[in-house]
């Protein structure tokens, strides 16, 4: 596993804690953002955006490319849970929260007016 803080910061097999200390220093601001990447040969992550209440969450499974965003955006707590559960290898991540295919969210953004009112 690999941890990596606002793009930059890369931390090999994180501990618990260095995930919960890296979710928790998300501010909203910038490049606000933590990623957790698989060291499977198949890949795959989980990252989290925004902060410090609420974040956006995301996971791509490497086997198959399927790419999944939270349906809505979650706080903190249940963040971290999910990261922890991804570090584990435990498939409750995907079953934990409300997901919508990632494919989906980019077509409606496709469709949506870029500059409203004009």
């Amino acid at each position: 596993m690999g941890l990596s803080i606002r793009g930059e910061q890369q931390t090999e097999q994180p501990t618990e804690q260095q995930i919960d200390e890296a979710i928790r220093s998300l501010d909203g601001q910038g490049d606000s953002f933590v990623i957790l990447s698989s060291d499977a040969e198949e890949g795959g992550f989980v990252q989290a955006a925004g902060g410090p209440d609420q974040f956006v969450v995301e996971y791509c499974e490497g086997s198959d490319g399927r790419h999944w965003q939270s349906a809505g955006e979650q706080p903190a707590d249940v963040v971290i849970r999910l990261f922890l559960a991804f570090k584990r290898c435990d498939n409750s991540y995907k079953t934990a929260i409300p997901w919508r295919d990632f494919r989906e969210v980019v077509d409606q953004l496709a469709w949506e007016d870029p500059m409203p009112g004009h």
